[in-house]
C-alpha cells in the first residue's frame, strides 16, 4: 500500500496586500481630518446621551464620510460607552471593524435602490439588536435611492423603534427629498485643506518607510482636491510604480500632468511677453505626452491659485512655491489668463486640433492687444469678419446682416450721414461702448471676453460694426442668450 505524506509549510500563503486607504482607514473620530466641526458635535452628543435616530452625512468624496459613520456604531455600541471614542478593543469595537456585525448593516443604495430592499428593511428594522445596544443601518450613496424607495423609506424614519438608528451618507445632498433631510441631523463634511493632505501624507510615508520628496506629496495633494482617500490611493500607486523613493517625476507620470514649477515658468513666459520660449514650453508638454485639456486645466488652477494668493484670500491649495512668486503677476493680466483659460476649455471638444487654442492663447498674451492681425502671425489669425451691429438708439430692431451683405458694403460712411456725421457718430461710440462692455463683464464675464476681443471697424445709420477674428467668434457672440443681453445693455 503507498504511503502519503502530508505537509503543512509556514508562509506558503502569505496574507493579501491591503490597500493604504483601507489600511489607515480612520478608527477614531480624532484620527478624521479636517472635519473636526463634526466629530467633535457627534462626541459630545455620545457622550450627553443625545443620540438621534438618524443622521445625514453630506460632502465631497473620500473626506470621511462612512469612516466616521462606522467610528459612531462603534462608540455608542462601544462596551466601554456610548463614549466619545469607541475603545477598539472590546468584541463589539473589533467586530463592527471587520464588518462580522450582524447588528451594523451597510446597504450601498447604487446597487440596493429600489423599493423592494428598503421593503425588506423596514420588516427587519422592529427586530432589536442581538448582540450589542442598538441596530445601525449605514445607507451609502443615498441619493440613488428610487422615488418608491424614498416613501418607502420615510414612514420608518418618521418612528424608528427605539434601538435603530440610521446614518445616511451622499456626495449628492440636493437630490434627497426634502422629507427625508428634514428627519435627520445633517453633518457637512468638508474638503480637506491641502496642508492636511500633505501632512497626512507625510505621516503615512514615514510609518511606511518610505521615502518621499515633498514636491511628490505636494502633488498628491492638489490632485487629489480635498479628498484624502484619493490622496491614498494615489500615493499607494505611485509607491508601486517608483523603485527608487517616491519623486515629483514618478507621480506625473501616472496622473499626467504638468509640475507646478514648469506651469510657473510657462506663465513668467507670458509675464514677460517672451512669445518663443512659452511656445517652446507649450511643445515640451505635448512632446512629453501631456493631454492639451490637461495643460489647459493645469493653467487655470495654478492662475487661480496665484490671483487668490495676490488677493490674500486664504486657499488650501496654494503651495509655498506660488507665494512666494506672487509678486510677479499683475492681477489684471491673471484675470485675463483665467477667462481666457475658462473660454478654451469651453471650446476644447469642437475643434479638431486643441493645441491651436493654445498657441493662440500665447500669441494673444505676448502681443498687443485687440490686435487683429500681426506681421508675425498670418498663419493664425483669420481675416475679420464683421458680424453683429447693434444699434444705437433703442427704437430700431438690432440688425444682423450676413457676411456676403457686408462684403460689398462700405462701413465707414453712409448715404444717410456726411463724413462729419460719421465721425461724430463714432467718436460717440467710443464714449459709450467701454461703458456697455463693463456692464455686461459684471453679467456674463465669458461675453465680455468675446466682445472684447473684436474690433469695431465702423459706424452708419445709427448702427456700430463690430469685426471678430473668425466665424466661431461671431457664432457665439449671436447666440441667443448672448445677443438679448447686448440688447438690453444698448437699451439703457
Amino acid at each position: 500500500m503507498m504511503r502519503v505524506e502530508f505537509k503543512i509549510l509556514d508562509g506558503v500563503f502569505p496574507m493579501s496586500y491591503r490597500a493604504l486607504y483601507r489600511v489607515w482607514r480612520p478608527q477614531h473620530f480624532r484620527d478624521l481630518v479636517g472635519q473636526e466641526h463634526v466629530t467633535t458635535t457627534l462626541a459630545n452628543s455620545l457622550t450627553g446621551g443625545h443620540i438621534s435616530h438618524a443622521y445625514l452625512f453630506s460632502g465631497p468624496r473620500g473626506t470621511g464620510k462612512t469612516s466616521a459613520a462606522k467610528i459612531f456604531a462603534k462608540a455608542v455600541n462601544c462596551t466601554e460607552g456610548p463614549a466619545a471614542e469607541p475603545c477598539n478593543e472590546c468584541e463589539a469595537c473589533k467586530a463592527i471593524t471587520e464588518g462580522s456585525l450582524l447588528d451594523v448593516i451597510e446597504i450601498d443604495a447604487a446597487s440596493n435602490r429600489g423599493v423592494d430592499e428598503i421593503r425588506d428593511l423596514r420588516d427587519k428594522v422592529k427586530y432589536a439588536p442581538t448582540e450589542v445596544r442598538y441596530k445601525v443601518y449605514i445607507i451609502d450613496e443615498v441619493h440613488m435611492l428610487t422615488t418608491e424607495a424614498f416613501n418607502a423609506l420615510l414612514k420608518t424614519l418618521e418612528e424608528p423603534p427605539a434601538h435603530v438608528i440610521f446614518i445616511l451618507a451622499t456626495t449628492e445632498p440636493h437630490k434627497l427629498p426634502a422629507t427625508i433631510i428634514s428627519r435627520c441631523q445633517r453633518f457637512p463634511f468638508r474638503r480637506i485643506p491641502h496642508q492636511r493632505v500633505v501632512d497626512r501624507l507625510q505621516y503615512v510615508v514615514e510609518q511606511e518607510g518610505i521615502s518621499a520628496d515633498n514636491a511628490a506629496l505636494e502633488q498628491i495633494a492638489r490632485v487629489s482636491e480635498g479628498g484624502l482617500r484619493d490622496a491614498l490611493s494615489l500615493l499607494d500607486q505611485a509607491i508601486s510604480f517608483s523603485k527608487d523613493g517616491l519623486t515629483e517625476e514618478v507621480v506625473l507620470s501616472i496622473i499626467g500632468g504638468v509640475s507646478e514649477q514648469s506651469l510657473l515658468q510657462f506663465l513668467t513666459y507670458l509675464h514677460k511677453k517672451d512669445r518663443s520660449a512659452a511656445l517652446q514650453q507649450l511643445d515640451e508638454f505635448i512632446t512629453y505626452g501631456i493631454e492639451v485639456d490637461q495643460v489647459v486645466q493645469d493653467l487655470l488652477l495654478v492662475t487661480r491659485d496665484i490671483l487668490l494668493a495676490k488677493t490674500l484670500v486664504e486657499k488650501a491649495s496654494i503651495s509655498e512655491t506660488i507665494k512666494n512668486q506672487i509678486h510677479e503677476y499683475q492681477t489684471d493680466a491673471l484675470m485675463d489668463w483665467v477667462e481666457e483659460l475658462v473660454l478654451i476649455q469651453q471650446q476644447l471638444k469642437w475643434v479638431h486640433h486643441p493645441l491651436l487654442l493654445l498657441e493662440l492663447f500665447v500669441m494673444r498674451q505676448t502681443g498687443e492687444k485687440h490686435q487683429l492681425t500681426h506681421p508675425d502671425e498670418p498663419m493664425l489669425q483669420s481675416p475679420p469678419q464683421p458680424v453683429y451691429e447693434p444699434e444705437l438708439t433703442s427704437n430700431k430692431p438690432v440688425q444682423q446682416k450676413t457676411k456676403s451683405e457686408n462684403h460689398n458694403k462700405s462701413v465707414t460712411s453712409s448715404p444717410h450721414l456726411t463724413k462729419s456725421e460719421s465721425s461724430s457718430v463714432a467718436a460717440s461710440v467710443s464714449q459709450v461702448w467701454p461703458g456697455i462692455l463693463q456692464s455686461i463683464k459684471q453679467q456674463r464675464v465669458t461675453l465680455h471676453a468675446w466682445l472684447a476681443d473684436g474690433e469695431i471697424v465702423g459706424t452708419n445709420d445709427n448702427t456700430v460694426m463690430i469685426a471678430m477674428k473668425g466665424a466661431f467668434h461671431r457664432d457665439t457672440v449671436l447666440k441667443t442668450e448672448n445677443k438679448q443681453l447686448i440688447e438690453n445693455e444698448q437699451k439703457k
